[in-house]
């Protein structure tokens, strides 16, 4: 495990790269109250957090799930391209039972310019609030669907 930590306006901050779940599981003596880790694509050659890693991490501390793919250019950041990381964070985050109502955080890793700001980026995060509407909607229709079902059944 490799630790950095370092002051910035006066706020400690810590960045822990760990290399497998022996690792992961002595976090717990660092006394952090929680740890970022990443939902990406499929097609990451990065892992992504996964379901019994989450698990293994809830036993002491809370998670903060950021999404990142590529975003280290502006041509990468559109409306369609934010509605696409929406949907694959929010089944990512159904996959590893992500509490309902929390939030997944998306990153911009590059020093953006101001005409980056205010066109591909904020089209980016509109379609990323598009995504996951849709997404919840869906949820939604399918659970209702499903619960008419069984009160018909009951009947």
């Amino acid at each position: 495990m490799v630790a950095e930590i370092e002051t910035i306006d006066d706020i400690v901050c810590m960045r822990i790269a760990v290399g497998n779940c022996e690792e992961k599981a002595s976090l717990g003596t660092l006394n952090l109250d929680f740890v970022a880790r990443y939902y990406r694509s499929p097609t990451s050659h990065w892992p992504s957090l996964s379901a019994s890693e989450a698990q293994l991490l809830l036993a002491g501390l809370k998670i903060v799930a950021v999404w990142e793919l590529a975003s280290t250019t502006p041509r990468i950041f559109s409306r369609l391209s934010g509605v696409n990381d929406s949907t694959g964070a929010y089944h990512q985050a159904q996959t590893i039972g992500q509490p309902a109502g929390s939030a997944v955080y998306f990153a911009v890793n590059y020093d953006a310019s101001g005409t980056d700001i205010v066109g591909p980026i904020n089209d980016y995060f509109r379609g990323v609030a598009a995504g996951f509407a849709q997404q919840v909607a869906r949820h939604r229709t399918t659970g209702s669907a499903s619960m008419a079902r069984v009160r018909r059944a009951r009947h």
